[in-house]
């Protein structure tokens, strides 16, 4: 009973830190601080990617999951395995554009959430599309699967 237990709070707190964060950074002013142009999109939508990580991992083990944009709003009924599925697709390609684009493959991490991992999750919820939410999408899930082969 712990190990669900776990799943369920691990999942919704990441989300909950990750949301956190994103708030914090949001009304920061990156340009300001010297941070170069498009910095702040780019952390930003690393943070969202990460948000859809832990959606994600709490559709694969529970289902539809309690759906939050912000830290500030009620308690949020769990929301359908449809509509949890739909919030993570549009949450990672709202995040894929922004996030750092890995250039030298073997090349040192950076500690980013680069483009590759964000399409990573957008394969695995393609692919397990049958199972959360009755749909076929292989076709998708191997379009994102020969696009990152290819280097695109």
């Amino acid at each position: 009973m712990t190990c669900v237990y776990e799943g369920w709070r691990l999942s919704q707190m990441g989300t909950a830190l990750a949301w956190d964060a994103l708030e914090d950074l949001r009304d920061v002013d990156f340009n300001k601080l010297g941070f170069p142009e498009g910095t702040r999109e780019s952390m930003l939508s690393q943070l969202q990617g990460l948000v859809s990580y832990f959606y994600l991992k709490g559709l694969d083990l529970f289902g539809g999951m309690p759906l939050y944009t912000t830290t500030q709003s009620d308690i949020q009924p769990r929301a359908t395995d449809e509509r949890t599925f739909e919030f993570i697709d549009s949450l990672l390609t709202e995040a894929l554009p922004n996030v750092p684009v890995k250039t030298e493959l073997g090349a040192k991490e950076s500690g980013s959430i680069n483009a590759a991992a964000v399409a990573a999750m957008k394969a695995q919820l393609y692919f397990n599309a049958n199972v959360y939410i009755r749909k076929e999408m292989w076709t998708e899930c191997a379009k994102i699967c020969q696009d990152s082969i290819k280097g695109n």
